[in-house]
């Protein structure tokens, strides 16, 4: 059985001694620590334990768990130990362990001081007749008075060449180029920059953080007219570009209707040029001119894909009665996303 005790109280050998002993034991070994009146040359008048009591019996009962297995007849364990003041001569510690045979109870008992010493969370402070209280003193080290032992290194082992003082240039090098950056960086987002670089349709504004200090700079998409918000139908709209007719000056004398053998395409192809901003051609040739029409729409839909859907084919052929049937697709901006997002974070939080 194992008697583990943290007490205040003056600690008594013989009740321990009693704790242990059993009728099947020949040897009761006791180990009892006791305060010594000096310390480091220094007249101790009592010494003042205190300890973190949950985790020093937890500690306390692995030891006695460890001394089981290691001799297994050990009968009886106790260890007491005294917290608070402790004058000189009393006992602080008192262990005891019961056992058939002496030799297993002596291995026992110095085992469970060495390991009581080590693992469970006792502290102790002098209190010294000078008056100078303080914790056991650690033991300085002189690090000038170390020598230092240096061997060779095998240069191809070396990564950094530089001196002190190389490589404290280059991290304040390091340094510099980073805060140019973020200078930069915020000069860019923070200053009104040139119209010529920027798009009609993007709006930029600072907005602070949630919860932060710090800006952030939002840029927001505001189409007010454009391919993303007409609710018309585009192939209608092409097809009507497609056949109307201009007034302005389209006959110069350059291009003679009366010579083209089909007046509809000649008209269709200057419509497109005129809408597209093709300057006008001395060439006659059709073909020429249709391949002008396809690179420049081409390069519209490299810089631009969202009017890509504008000169697709999208028109199915009806088949009897049967309508058209089209999904309208409703557009959030990130500020209608914001705020619905917030509308979720009041109901459900």
């Amino acid at each position: 059985m194992d008697f583990l005790n943290l007490t205040k109280d003056k600690l008594v050998v013989s009740d321990v001694s009693d704790l242990v002993a059993h009728e099947s034991c020949g040897a009761i070994s006791l180990f009892v620590g006791t305060t010594r009146d000096n310390f480091e040359d220094k007249k101790v008048i009592s010494l003042e334990y205190e300890a973190y009591e949950p985790m020093a019996l937890k500690t306390m009962k692995k030891i006695c768990q460890e001394i089981r297995s290691r001799w297994p007849d050990v009968k009886n364990i106790a260890i007491h130990h005294r917290l608070g003041e402790v004058p000189v001569k009393e006992a602080s510690v008192v262990i005891a362990i019961s056992s058939p045979h002496r030799k297993d109870g002596i291995d026992a008992t110095a085992f469970a001081i060495e390991e009581l010493k080590k693992q469970v969370p006792i502290w102790k402070k002098e209190q010294y007749s000078e008056a100078q209280a303080g914790r056991k003193p650690k033991v300085k080290i002189n690090f000038q008075e170390c020598p230092i032992v240096g061997a060779e290194v095998p240069k191809h082992l070396i990564q950094i060449n530089a001196n002190h003082d190389e490589i404290k240039r280059r991290i304040n090098m390091f340094i510099e180029r980073k805060r140019e950056e973020v200078n930069a960086s915020n000069i860019e987002d923070f200053i009104e920059g040139d119209n010529s670089d920027s798009c009609a349709r993007v709006k930029c504004a600072v907005f602070r953080i949630k919860d932060s200090k710090g800006h952030l700079k939002v840029r927001r998409v505001i189409n007010e007219y454009g391919p993303q918000t007409l609710q018309e139908d585009y192939t209608k709209v092409f097809s009507k570009l497609q056949g109307q007719r201009t007034n302005e000056g389209e006959s110069d004398g350059k291009e003679n209707p009366e010579d083209c053998k089909n007046f509809g395409i000649t008209e269709r192809l200057k419509s497109m040029e005129n809408h597209l901003k093709i300057p006008p051609s001395s060439s006659e040739d059709i073909f020429e001119r249709i391949k002008r029409l396809e690179n420049r729409i081409l390069y519209l839909e490299s810089i631009s894909p969202e009017y890509l859907h504008f000169l697709e084919k999208t028109t199915q052929p009806k088949s009897g009665d049967s309508r058209e049937t089209g999904t309208r697709k409703r557009k959030y901006s990130i500020r209608s996303i914001d705020e619905f997002i917030n509308e979720l974070e009041e109901i459900y939080l």
